[in-house]
């Protein structure tokens, strides 16, 4: 990968020697690729001998990129509290990941299959290309033809469960509506295992079933309303 002149310097009525000799010895030796023709000036204004000095380096291969996965929403729910009217709205969490019928939810880009490298006599030095991927569908997801993009196939929240993408059609509460799980707005059925508290909003575009009570808040439903232990 490089080359190197070591000079010894001129006996008595000697002469230096010349860029062009360096050259032509380079080439002698098959030396072809890299020459750095500024190193062999330097020396010729200021020689330095009885040193290895290079003048001449190879290119080093570039390996290609492996294919990458991008995903068009938020894999890790990090709260990002909204500001009104200079207050903190501590009901707004926007932790449900909406996504509607049609919409991209995964590209993939393009492995790459790198640059081939060189010696300093010429010789190819391949790169190894970079590994593919695949974008893993789960339920409701299609890939696209060409495998670079994913689809939802359904309005609803989209997760990533076990490297898979999916979209479910219905958002479940484990629990109740309260500043732990802020308003809740989906673009399917909402699920509520416990109760909804005072001033929390629910709005959802199919179906709102709560197993507990509902206190004074609002619920939006494009479907059903229903509730299991009764309105306060």
């Amino acid at each position: 990968m490089r080359a190197f002149i070591n000079v010894s310097p001129p006996g008595r009525g000697g002469a230096e020697v010349s860029a062009d000799e360096i050259r032509g010895l380079l080439r002698a030796r098959g030396v072809v690729l890299g020459i750095q023709e500024q190193a062999i000036r330097a020396f010729i204004d200021r020689p330095r001998y009885n040193e290895r000095i290079p003048v001449a380096e190879g290119l080093k291969p570039v390996n290609g990129r492996d294919a990458r996965v991008s995903y068009n929403f938020k894999l890790r729910h990090d709260v990002q509290l909204k500001e009104r009217n200079g207050r903190v709205d501590f009901k707004e969490l926007d932790l449900v990941q909406n996504v509607e019928a049609g919409q991209v939810v995964a590209r993939k880009e393009p492995r790459e299959d790198g640059t081939p490298g060189q010696t300093v006599t010429g010789r190819i030095l391949p790169a190894k290309p970079g590994r593919d991927t695949l974008i893993e569908c789960g339920k409701n997801v299609k890939l696209s033809e060409d495998g670079m993009s994913a689809v939802a196939m359904i309005n609803g929240q989209v997760l990533l469960v076990a490297g898979r993408v999916s979209v479910e059609p219905i958002y479940t509460v484990e629990g109740d509506v309260n500043l732990k799980t802020g308003n809740i707005l989906f673009l399917g059925t909402v699920f509520v295992k416990g109760s909804v508290e005072d001033g929390f909003t629910v709005k959802a575009a199919g179906n709102i079933e709560v197993m507990g009570s509902v206190g004074k808040c609002t619920l939006d439903a494009e479907g059903d309303i229903i509730v299991h232990q009764g309105i306060l």
